[in-house]
């Protein structure tokens, strides 16, 4: 093998090497700006578990609250009874109302 032929298979390794280099710099650079991509949409998937989450807490406590409130407005009739039974328990006793 002559001179020639070893500097000529060395350049041509050193520009394959090279084109490897870069090409690999390359692949690797859109690799990690796609990581960043998904990165962020995955916080921005959990963000909207967070307040997934935060609704349906909220909810279930106005579903308790609604329970609650339905179950004094049910007492509301038993209550006007009573205030009209004293009523009429007053205006046979003669009591003034205005006083």
């Amino acid at each position: 093998m002559d001179f020639t032929a070893i500097v000529a298979s060395l350049i041509g390794g050193g520009v394959t090497l090279t084109g490897v280099l870069i090409a690999n710099s390359r692949a690797q650079a859109v690799t990690e700006e796609r990581i960043n991509q998904l990165r962020k949409e995955v916080e921005k998937h959990n963000g909207v578990i967070e307040r997934t989450f935060t609704l349906e807490k909220d909810v279930s406590n106005l579903f308790h609250r609604y329970e609650e409130m339905n179950s004094q407005c049910q007492q509301i009739p038993h209550i006007e009874e009573r205030a009209e039974a004293a009523h009429r328990r007053i205006d046979r006793a003669g009591i003034d109302k205005a006083h």
